[in-house]
């Protein structure tokens, strides 16, 4: 009786211990349990990959350069063409966000390369009855956005989020319009910027890695082509470009380690490692002028003068700092791109070389500015919530005006109705690289609340660019880009931002800046035109504006 009843028991305990582990082979394997709402992947941090389609729209206007017939009549070529393509997208993000119950704001930048290549031709006949050939392509070899995010989470493991801010990539262009005994074409690579605007939504997957869909619809605005006949003959185009479309793209996240984020802002204490390390993004609104000073033989004889005003610009930018917390040393810097949106152009002429003094005007469009700077330094005094260090580093500017149209202010140098807003008649590129030497430091108000500030002098600074008068090169007047040349000694960049520490690892700020550059130098217009010789010119930019960050620190 006892060895059944003891058979009996060991029996039972056995099925017992069986039958949950039975039970749960028969069930669908579960999901990774995701830890409180502070520990989830929609906190912090993150990286990922993506792949997809994308669509685009490419538009293109052709207009003729006015007083110019084509063959005896009027342009009858299409003023309009648009062209659809189809492609891949790839590439991958970075971002970070923060969570505030079930509302989640974030910061994400992403570089995808692209196949995307609309193109179409055309063929007919102008007005003169004589046959034509057209064809117009963009290619948009890569393309980058930075998004702000903000999302809800209906459940722990879904993020449903809308996303919207600054899109810019590379555009090559090309444009051809072939008559029977002449063809006027054109070919530039440009960075072209925009924004973009979507919607999408993540999926926890465990509590470091997510999968996502998403839509976006970007705009990468306008550019304008100017195309020159072969054989030189004096016929001329100008061709504006735009382009538009659609992605649609999936992608993976990888949350980075909570636990690598520093606590603190700065200093010794509760330092978990030698390397403080900190990073984010920005969106910088700004506005500013570019001038130069023609001058004929030496600087007392002004002979021209060009002013390009109010140029309101938006910039997406990155930045960094990484700390050496044992020794002081630090490296940091920022890069960026935008948009010159809008602006004007006077263009003045003085006596005796031009008399009377005539002045014109016109209208910027589709200008751009590119920037970084790069930095190593010592912050010789550090304590409780405070540093200051010193640094010397490199920076550069580029900048690309286009002025379309003309109008004369003054005597009878743009006829009414001659150069109408849609022809392309001066492109400014200018590269200034600049020597940076500056101080600065940080200054804790709170445990939370900290400003940053730095002053740098540029004790030198070159200036390499390039002026293009379109409706004087050849067949016109001269032969190509007249280059442009200088150095100086007198630049100035100033930058203060307010930050507060959301969490431990993620930060919001808002600051402001301001930026002066000069040089003197020459105009060598005699490797362009026959008979030209070297100019003194006297070269200025400045930009300054506002601009609000999220950074991330580990």
């Amino acid at each position: 009786m006892k060895q059944s009843l003891l058979a009996a028991l060991c029996l039972a305990a056995m099925t017992s211990a069986l039958a949950p582990e039975d039970a749960r082979a028969a069930d669908p394997p579960a999901l990774p349990a995701l830890p409180p709402a502070g520990g989830t992947p929609w906190a912090g941090p993150y990286l990922g990959v993506h792949f997809g389609g994308i669509g685009g729209s490419g538009g293109s206007g052709v207009t003729g350069i006015p007083d110019v017939n084509w063959a005896g009549g009027d342009p009858a070529v299409p003023a309009a063409h648009q062209a659809r393509s189809a492609g891949f997208i790839g590439g991958g993000q970075i971002g970070a966000h923060i969570r505030i119950g079930p509302v989640v704001l974030g910061l994400e930048q992403d570089f995808s390369v692209t196949t995307l290549s609309p193109g179409n031709g055309a063929s007919g006949m102008v007005s003169a009855g004589l046959p034509y050939a057209s064809s117009f392509r963009q290619k948009l070899d890569w393309l980058a956005t930075t998004r702000l995010r903000l999302g809800v989470t209906p459940t722990e493991r879904l993020l449903l989020y809308v996303t919207g801010g600054l899109a810019y990539g590379q555009v090559n262009v090309t444009s051809s319009v072939a008559l029977p005994d002449v063809t006027v074409a054109g070919a530039d690579r440009d960075l072209r910027v925009g924004w973009a605007a979507g919607a999408g939504l993540d999926y926890a997957l465990t509590q470091t890695l997510s999968a996502r869909l998403e839509y976006l619809y970007y705009d990468l605005g306008g550019t304008a082509l100017f195309g020159f006949a072969s054989p030189a003959v004096p016929l001329a185009t100008t061709t504006r470009f735009g382009l538009t479309g659609h992605i649609l793209r999936a992608g993976l996240n990888y949350r980075l380690d909570p636990a690598a984020i520093g606590a603190r802002a700065f200093g010794p204490a509760r330092a978990t490692s030698d390397f403080a390390v900190e990073t984010g993004l920005r969106y910088w609104y700004s506005s500013g002028s570019t001038a130069n000073d023609l001058h004929y033989y030496s600087r007392s004889d002004l002979a021209s003068r060009l002013t390009y005003g109010n140029l309101g610009g938006h910039a997406a930018e990155s930045f960094f700092r990484v700390d050496h917390r044992p020794s002081g040393w630090f490296v940091k810097g920022f890069a960026g791109t935008g948009k010159i949106g809008a602006g004007r152009l006077q263009d003045e002429d003085f006596p005796p070389f031009i008399t009377p003094y005539s002045s014109t005007v016109s209208d910027l469009k589709d200008g751009r500015f590119s920037y970084f700077s790069a930095d190593i330094g010592y912050s010789f005094l550090q304590g409780p919530g405070y540093r200051l260090g010193g640094f010397v580093g490199y920076h550069f500017l580029g900048e690309r005006l286009n002025a379309m149209g003309c109008r004369s202010t003054t005597s009878n140098i743009c006829p009414p109705g001659q150069i109408p807003g849609e022809v392309l008649v001066i492109t400014q590129k200018s590269n200034w690289h600049s020597l940076r030497l500056g101080l600065t430091g940080d200054l804790m108000f709170t445990d939370r609340l900290k400003l940053t500030a730095e002053a740098a002098w540029l004790p030198f600074v070159a200036l390499s660019a390039t002026d293009s008068h379109w409706l004087r090169i050849n067949p016109f007047d001269l032969s190509g880009p007249i280059p442009e040349t200088g150095t100086g000694r007198s630049g100035l960049q100033l930058e203060a931002v307010l930050s507060y520490q959301m969490t431990p690892a993620f930060s919001i700020g808002v600051g402001g800046r301001y930026w002066r550059m000069a040089t003197t130098g020459r105009v060598d217009a005699a490797k362009v035109e026959a008979g030209g010789f070297a100019q003194p010119q006297d070269f200025r930019t400045e930009r300054y504006g506002g601009f609000v960050q999220a950074a991330a620190r580990f």
